[in-house]
């Protein structure tokens, strides 16, 4: 039960909760979402050649580097579970996944233009780095921005079913919630910062 959106989850789950809520949290992640996001958004940009290109281009750059990068600093950082737990040791791999996405924003570029795939990476760079700079302050949920993001991009690409994956959203919220890595507030927050960004740069774009 939450009695307070700005606190942490002050109950003590079961170890079946616990043991639910580690696996939907893995699962509900951003890089997973991002490689359903990708291929499903990949396949649409024209031949098997060209979208094959696409989708590995997207796999390497978006997916692969930034969760290797993600693992070394959370290793590193002594977090178990593959998260970053304080938000003061996010600054560096949220930098360098900047990069590879800026990276992989050029390649798609040359390879297809500003088409919704295009367009839906920069969307993942806008809203990391908007993740960056809040979590200089505050932390802020990646997953939660991580679930809405793609649930619009595809909906707008497999209309209505494409938008279903957005159910996922009350899952993930409630298993970072009872792991303690974010308050309603600031699963919230990461809501929000995904749809604004997402829908802002698809109406500026599409």
């Amino acid at each position: 039960m939450i009695r307070d959106p700005t606190s942490l989850y002050d109950g003590e789950p079961s170890p079946g909760v616990r043991k639910a809520a580690r696996i939907i949290s893995h699962l509900g992640s951003p890089f997973v979402l991002s490689v359903f996001c990708f291929i499903a958004l990949g396949i649409r940009v024209g031949d098997a050649a060209r979208c094959a290109e696409t989708i590995a281009v997207c796999l390497l750059f978006a997916v692969i580097l930034p969760l290797a990068i993600v693992t070394r600093y959370s290793l590193k950082f002594s977090n178990k579970d593959g998260d970053i737990e304080r938000r003061e040791d996010r600054k560096r791999p949220l930098l360098a996944g900047i990069l590879c996405y800026l990276v992989c924003l050029a390649l798609l570029y040359a390879l297809n233009g500003m088409d919704l795939l295009t367009v839906m990476l920069l969307c993942y760079m806008v809203s990391t780095v908007l993740v960056g700079i809040v979590s200089l302050r505050w932390k802020i949920s990646v997953h939660a921005t991580g679930v809405v993001g793609p649930s619009i991009g595809l909906a707008v690409a497999y209309p209505p079913y494409g938008g279903l994956l957005i159910l996922l959203l009350p899952i993930v919220a409630w298993s970072r919630y009872v792991q303690k890595k974010h308050t309603p507030m600031q699963l919230l927050a990461g809501a929000v910062l995904g749809a604004v960004v997402t829908l802002t740069l698809f109406w500026l774009l599409l």
